[in-house]
């Protein structure tokens, strides 16, 4: 079984990096439409324990690419309080241009197994920090989202 280490500032918490392919789809919905999440619900929920979770996104861009956005607050980040961590969703690991060095790192083979395991899921890679990690609110275009799915 695969295991990572995601950091939140102090916090370290081990997670499966991969998540079901049938809860993904029903968390993001239409292709290239961004949707609002609860990451409370997905492998991220660890980001919750131990920060204020302001916001959460989830985009499917196409067939193998998609990406997870979570905006918390952290206090001590003040003037710039909203963090911004994102994570890429590999949703077709098979055809992933680096296929072979990530089953030399897995230690693992391409194999049955292999290709039904991916089938079956999808994979969460967090993302390095960008210049836009540190925000002074959230994005309008994120508001905006979320404020649509309180109003259903």
């Amino acid at each position: 079984m695969l295991h990572v280490s995601v950091s939140c500032g102090t916090y370290r918490k081990n997670f499966n990096p991969y998540y079901a392919r049938e809860d993904w789809n029903t968390l993001v919905g239409t292709l290239g439409v961004p949707v609002s999440v609860d990451v409370r619900s997905t492998p991220l929920a660890g980001v919750s324990y131990v920060s204020s979770v302001v916001a959460s996104i989830a985009h499917q861009f196409g067939h193998a690419t998609a990406r997870v956005s979570v905006f918390r607050y952290h206090a001590a980040d003040v003037p710039t309080p909203i963090n911004l961590d994102e994570y890429d969703v590999w949703t077709n690991l098979s055809s992933h241009p680096k296929l072979p060095e990530i089953l030399v790192a897995a230690s693992t083979s391409d194999n049955e197994n292999f290709r039904a395991f991916c089938q079956e899921n999808v994979f969460l890679v967090k993302r390095q920090p960008g210049p836009d990690h540190w925000l002074t609110t959230v994005p309008s275009s994120v508001t905006v989202l979320i404020e649509a799915r309180s109003q259903k």
